[in-house]
């Protein structure tokens, strides 16, 4: 049982890896790339069915490439407040979620400074 979980534990730093990889790609690579990230973030991160871990996992990538999301920030934001809350204030969760929670809120503050930047560069 222990090398099963070794295996999938191995498979899923792979996978998370190679996510890391190819997510800033995608938009770039492919001509709908940009459509289909969102499709799919949207997809794991709305629906009911998301586990804790995909979730978990889902915004840690968005935390790794926040660049890449800004975007779609406004379609996120909802959702990543409502993890933080679940991830920062739920007494069973572990030190790696409460991080995650900081980290999505310092993302959030990213993007908001992004937009005023931007919102500035176009005043001028």
């Amino acid at each position: 049982s222990s090398g099963i979980n070794a295996e999938y534990g191995e498979c899923r730093n792979v996978v998370f890896q190679a996510l890391e990889i190819i997510t800033p790609a995608l938009p770039r690579r492919m001509d709908d790339g940009k459509a289909m990230l969102y499709h799919w973030t949207k997809k794991i991160i709305v629906e009911d069915g998301h586990t804790v871990s995909q979730l978990f996992h889902l915004l840690n990538l968005i935390v790794k490439q926040y660049p890449v999301y800004y975007l779609w920030r406004q379609y996120l934001i909802q959702h990543m407040l409502t993890a933080m809350t679940k991830f920062a204030f739920n007494p069973t969760v572990t030190i790696e979620h409460q991080k995650l929670a900081c980290d999505l809120a310092e993302v959030i503050i990213k993007w908001e400074i992004q937009r005023v930047h931007e919102a500035n560069d176009v005043a001028i």
